[in-house]
């Protein structure tokens, strides 16, 4: 056969591979019926209010609470109220934090007061506990923490006063030495500016919420002006049991027919948990309104059964506060009994019965808007929306001619509709046009895992008070809650009319199979026993376990984005319902972090653990206090050695492991990192040991889990053992150094270092820095004019610089805190300049010494020539390098290049290493192209052709030969 033909045979085979991908790929055709409700019945939204304020009628309903707890027994009684009587609840554990007590104590004028405080989410590990004794301080007001309001008052060492309704400016207090910061009560405050009071780097720095009710007995405290107040807070992370609850709708079959998508089941969920970023006050009204909607489903369909074939299964989720840890666990357990079998003990099960479903349907419901749409894709895994899109856009289609029949009487050109298809781009919105912040939702867990599922969510309300205490039943706003989810004959669809539609859909609610893009991590925490092991392979039990995306997780509505577990008694984590980074690629860098906290559970699980600690802090002769339980981190991971342990993993499987290594340590957080020249933040953090200036053998990091640029945290943790002195620089990549931490004095320019154990911050860093450069440039610059090397510009610079630190220390002194920031941006920015310029003169004098050296070697080599004329190879070695010697030593004397390394002998190596490196180059160069010239040479018939080519390099032989009067060895 010729190339003809097998050019036919390949196109014709390519040409039936298109045609049989596009058949199966082709779209379902989708059809729905609705056997139209005449009853006119409705959802009674009377009993949804009072169910919403019952369900937020306690402090808090946070995944682990006694609130939690009740209504989850709440829905249950009102199931079986309902007279649905298969009911089934999965516990599971997940990780929240716990508080045992938080007290705030004054001594006064008129004697001690007290008052109840709450402490607000930890920060990422660190939680807000105190050592058993407290912190203590003076108590200022700050208002709302901004430069100009803290003037006058001093914060180092004081315990601080904020409004809740402020935003990032409590960062400042910290950053100003401050110990603690108390947000009084401002019914104002939103969720968004409450989500800015956590960072998600383990700072170590309690913040605390003061209730409205107590607010009279802080300005009483606050009013005297000797007052002395102390905070006493104990606070864990612990493990908590969250319950799935999930209800057979009865008068609808069990389970549904294989291969039948007319009765595929469909699930209709809702959580019923709450979050808030003060854990003990999270009344979670707004974010009851979805479980509420679905109990009163659950009560209509009772009453009301669905003519359908489909089963109808209710599903309650809890931990969904937790990384929307109810729907990961429900669907995790679905897909393995789906995949797998399922194992004996659920074979029984409602869960194991219902077979594959057909439609997941969440409700994500709130009060304050009077539209809701239907929703395919969310923020919380970000699936590519031209994944997903035309598997589903027929049945958004579909529901939106639906719906607008309902809702014919509605003039476009007048009035919104009532309704929105966020499957679709209708108009040319995008869905995330309807949500003014990060919408995730718990349907895009099923959709993971290649199960149909939609969301049907309240649009264009920003859900102020989501995530804050404020989250309360009175704002609840009835009459636009009405309006959004109540038939209006002509004008409304309600939700009653959509989620029957659905419930009565006929055929596929998709138009292709969706793809599997679950995916899943797991791993063991540990640590190196030094006196038992060679490799780390001890468990640290009770550990807490992050996984940063990168994206931003912590502005996610109504949940914790950024998932955290604690490991069991073995050390093992796991991380479930991640996505495949064919889904999102932005899961294609995650960070993995694991931290050891002191608190008395953590101490009492790894004792060996512990004693290392002490250990460590004890190392280097010191004998420092023991340590107490405080809440700080004390484990952490090693970084050292990324590619031995590393804590970045891309989600490319549906199943991975990767461990992690930890060793005891101290941090310390650093606050104001952005740089005054270019206002970007210093992320390129470097550690050095203060003995060596060399990066210590363990020692890590933790920045802001934030998407490229985003700023607003502007602090970043670092951890390394207990003991050492550091030095610590920051910089911009190949920008070079922008700051220096050195602890340094004019005395002592290099500086000493920080010891890690005695610091959790260093306070006026920006100021620290500064001055640490400028001592540093003061020595070369000295040493430069001694050698007669001087530059004015550098000059000018460095003296502008000393003004404006000087002023900036003035300022701080007298508690002006604008004009200090001002003037020690000034300096700073005016020393960086000075320091980076002075960084290149130096390296510049190093490369001129180089290249001398370099001139050195031919110098050498003639000289010795001309001197000795050595006839051995020996001779004539030895004399070049006495030459060369002598050379070098003049050079040192006379070049000031020399007085800024540590020793000559690190230039001298220098060089030496990269005349090797040459030379080495040089000849497997050289002999690669003999070996090409002996082929070229066999290969034409010529056997020696190289007295030409030795000519040049013989040359300067000769001539020196000729110059010092002796013959060359052979010659005649």
């Amino acid at each position: 056969m010729g190339k003809a033909g097998w050019f036919l045979i390949s196109v014709g085979l390519i040409t039936l591979t298109v045609l049989v991908c596009a058949w199966l790929g082709r779209p379902i055709p989708l059809d729905i019926t609705f056997k139209q409700d005449t009853s006119g019945d409705d959802l009674d939204l009377e009993r949804i209010h009072e169910t919403i304020t019952h369900l937020s009628s306690g402090p808090s309903r946070l995944s682990g609470s006694p609130g939690a707890d009740e209504a989850a027994a709440y829905i249950q009684q009102r199931l079986a109220a309902s007279g649905i009587s298969e009911i089934e609840t999965d516990t599971f554990s997940v990780a929240v934090p716990q508080v045992d007590f938080a007290t705030l104590e004054a001594t006064t004028s008129q004697g001690r007061l007290s008052i109840p405080i709450y402490p607000l989410w930890p920060n990422l590990a660190r939680t807000s506990q105190t050592p058993p004794s407290g912190i203590s301080g003076a108590l200022v007001d700050a208002g709302g923490g901004t430069d100009s309001e803290l003037k006058g008052k001093k914060i180092q060492d004081s315990i601080v006063i904020m409004d809740w309704g402020s935003n990032l400016e409590w960062l400042n207090i910290p950053e100003f030495g401050g110990k603690a910061v108390l947000f009084r009560d401002n019914p104002q405050g939103t969720g968004y500016t409450a989500r800015n009071k956590i960072v998600t780097v383990p700072a170590d720095f309690p913040r605390y919420f003061v209730r409205q009710q107590h607010l009279a007995v802080l300005d009483q405290i606050l009013a005297d002006p000797q007052a002395r107040v102390t905070i006493r807070c104990r606070m864990g992370w612990r493990r908590a049991d969250a319950r799935n609850i999930l209800a057979h709708l009865p008068d609808t079959p069990l389970s549904g027919k294989e291969d039948d998508p007319d009765s595929a089941p469909i699930i209709l969920h809702a959580y019923y948990d709450s979050i808030s970023l003060v854990p003990q006050l999270s009344p979670g009204a707004e974010q009851a309104c979805g479980v509420a909607a679905l109990l009163e489903l659950a009560d209509y369909f009772a009453t009301h059964p669905p003519v359908s074939e489909r089963p109808v299964y209710l599903l309650f989720t809890g931990g969904h506060g937790q990384a929307l840890a109810g729907i990961t666990r429900f669907t995790r357990r679905l897909k393995d009994g789906l995949q797998k079998g399922w194992p004996a003990e659920d074979q029984n099960t409602l869960a194991a019965g219902m077979g594959r479903p057909g439609l997941f349907v969440g409700l994500d419901l709130s009060s304050r808007t009077d539209r809701f749409g239907w929703f395919c894709v969310g923020r919380f895994r970000g699936y590519y929306e031209h994944l997903l899109r035309p598997r589903f856009s027929m049945l958004g289609l579909k529901l939106s001619e639906y719906a607008s029949q309902l809702s014919k009487d509605l003039d476009p050109t007048r009035e919104l509709s009532c309704f929105v298809d966020g499957i679709n781009l209708t108009l040319g919105r995008g869905w995330w046009t309807y949500f003014p912040y990060q919408s995730p939702f718990e349907s895009e867990l099923p959709v993971l895992a290649g199960m149909p599922a939609i969301t049907l969510a309240s649009v264009n309300d920003d859900r102020r008070y989501v995530d804050t205490p404020g989250d309360t039943p009175d704002r609840f706003d009835k009459e636009r809650f009405k309006k959004q989810i109540l038939y209006e004959p002509g004008r409304r669809v309600g939700l009653l009319k959509i989620v029957q539609a659905l419930v009565n859909w006929k055929g596929p609610f998709v138009n292709a199979q969706l793809l599997d893009k679950w995916s899943r991590l797991s791993g063991r925490v540990v640590w190196l026993e030094p006196k038992t092991n060679y490799t780390p392979d001890e468990p640290l039990a009770d550990s807490l376990v992050v996984l940063k995306s990168q994206r931003g997780d912590k502005y996610l509505m109504g949940t914790r984005g950024v998932p955290a577990v604690l490991t069991d008694d073995k050390g093992a984590y796991e991380f479930d319902g991640a996505i495949d980074i064919t889904g999102n690629s932005l899961f294609n860098e995650c960070l993995v972090e694991a931290y050891g906290i002191a608190d008395d559970h953590f101490i009492q699980t790894n004792p060996a653990a512990w004693a290392e600690l002490e250990r460590a802090r004890s190392q280097r002769g010191r004998l420092p206090a023991p340590l107490e339980p405080d809440g700080s981190v004390v484990f952490a991971q090693d970084m050292a050695r990324p590619l031995d342990f590393p804590n970045k993993v891309a989600f490319i499987k549906q199943d991975q492991s990767l461990n992690l290594v930890t060793f005891p340590c101290r941090a310390l957080t650093l606050y104001g990192l952005t740089e005054p020249r270019g206002f970007i933040p210093l992320k390129q953090v470097v550690l050095l040991e203060a003995g060596t200036d060399s990066p210590p053998f363990q020692f890590g990091q933790s920045t802001s889990d934030s998407t490229i640029g985003l700023v607003e945290e502007n602090c970043v943790s670092l951890w390394a053992d207990p003991s050492m002195n550091v030095r610590i620089t920051f910089g911009l990549g190949f920008q070079g150094k922008r700051l220096v931490l050195t602890n340094s004095s004019p005395e002592k320019p290099f500086g000493e270092g920080f010891l890690f154990d005695r610091i959790s911050t260093i306070p006026s860093m920006v100021l620290q820095g500064a001055r640490d450069m400028w001592n540093l440039d003061s020595l070369r610059i000295e040493k430069l004019e001694a050698h007669g090397v001087q530059n004015p510009r550098i000059r000018k610079l460095h003296e502008e610089s000393r003004h404006y630190l000087d002023k900036a220390g003035q300022a701080l002194e007298s508690l002006d805190y604008l004009e200090y920031r001002s003037s020690s941006e000034r300096g700073w920015a005016l020393e960086s300049k000075a320091y980076s310029e002075l960084y290149t003169i130096t390296n510049n004098m190093i490369r001129g010494v180089l290249f001398y050296l370099a001139l050195l070697v031919p110098f050498a080599y003639c000289f010795e020539r001309l001197l000795f004329a050595a006839a051995t190879i020996r001779g004539r070695i030895l004399g070049m390098m006495a030459v060369f010697a002598i050379s070098f030593l003049g050079l040192v004397m006379v070049h000031p290049a020399f007085r800024f390394a540590k020793t000559p002998l690190v230039v001298l190596l220098a060089f030496l290493i990269l005349s090797l490196a040459v030379a080495v180059i040089a000849l497997i160069m050289g002999k690669f192209d003999r070996l090409l010239l002996q082929q070229k040479m066999m290969a034409v018939g010529i056997h020696e052709d190289s007295a030409n080519l030795e000519a040049p390099s013989r040359a300067p032989s000769i001539w020196a030969y000729r110059t010092s009067g002796a013959a060359p060895r052979g010659a005649s």
